[in-house]
């Protein structure tokens, strides 16, 4: 396991309006695809944070410039949301006995699910199908990434690419190759999330736009077919990106490292970078 810091995007408050419904209902979304909803009351404020964005996140918000408030709970705090998911956040009073207040609101998050513990025993598959090999470009902790454990496979664009572990598809991003794009759709490019039953999740990254054959809510089967392998994001070559993640809170990512089964190795755990790696159930 490794931990380190990573911020997601953020944007201040102040730099996108309040769209109002009506007087007391009101939301703001900013370019990450995040939004904030707020009921007015009579000297109360209701917020709630919507994650509508593709993929499962924890955010961190907290409060900026705050005057003559009282908030339902502790701030700053973190939170997670799936995608489409909305929870409240919290309440916000005056402090002052019928008096005025004011306040900014600020959010970031990290991909990923908090509280969570990968299970070292079990043994991955490699993400594409069975007698099919490709070289390892990147291993754990290689220099491009010093600090995670992720294996870039150089692939062909379009190579089919399956699930390496079962699970629940709780993330599918699918942008356009090479945009000018914010936080992880420009870094991760086209990807899909896979949950898995400890918790932790897959990711496959770099994909092909549109060739995804699942979507959110999808049980999927070891070595079924999600997608095709692309050069979206911040790919350098035709590639597929994998690694296994979770997080601490919206502050800190859980990267973790993996096994895997070759066809001639057996068991892998410490990917070499150069050597190709044959897939086998």
């Amino acid at each position: 396991m490794l931990l380190f810091l990573v911020v997601g995007p953020s944007a201040l408050a102040q730099s996108f309006p309040w769209v109002c419904e009506n007087p007391k209902l009101c939301h703001k979304c900013y370019p990450d695809d995040t939004c904030i909803i707020k009921e007015v009351g009579k000297g109360t404020n209701k917020l709630w944070l919507k994650n509508n964005g593709s993929s499962p996140r924890t955010y961190a918000f907290f409060l900026m410039n705050p005057v003559d408030v009282r908030v339902s709970r502790k701030v700053p705090d973190y939170i997670f949301l799936y995608p489409q998911e909305t929870k409240p956040l919290l309440a916000v009073t005056s402090a002052v006995y019928r008096g005025g207040f004011s306040y900014g609101m600020n959010n970031f998050y990290t991909v990923g699910k908090p509280g969570v513990k990968h299970d070292d025993s079990y043994v991955y598959r490699l993400p594409y199908q069975n007698g099919r090999s490709f070289s390892c470009k990147e291993g754990f902790r290689n220099k491009a990434n010093p600090d995670w454990n992720n294996i870039i496979f150089d692939m062909p664009n379009g190579t089919p690419v399956v699930a390496a572990r079962p699970g629940v598809v709780v993330g599918a991003v699918n942008v356009t190759p090479k945009l000018d794009l914010a936080g992880e759709y420009k870094q991760y490019g086209s990807a899909i999330y896979i949950e898995h039953e400890d918790g932790t999740m897959g990711r496959y990254a770099y994909l092909k736009k549109d060739s995804f054959l699942v979507k959110l809510g999808d049980q999927v089967k070891r070595g079924q077919q999600i997608a095709l392998s692309g050069s979206s994001g911040e790919a350098k070559y035709p590639s597929l990106r994998f690694d296994v993640l979770s997080t601490v809170d919206a502050y800190m990512y859980n990267s973790w490292k993996f096994k895997f089964q070759d066809s001639t190795r057996g068991v892998v755990d410490q990917p070499v970078e150069g050597a190709y790696y044959t897939a086998v159930d």
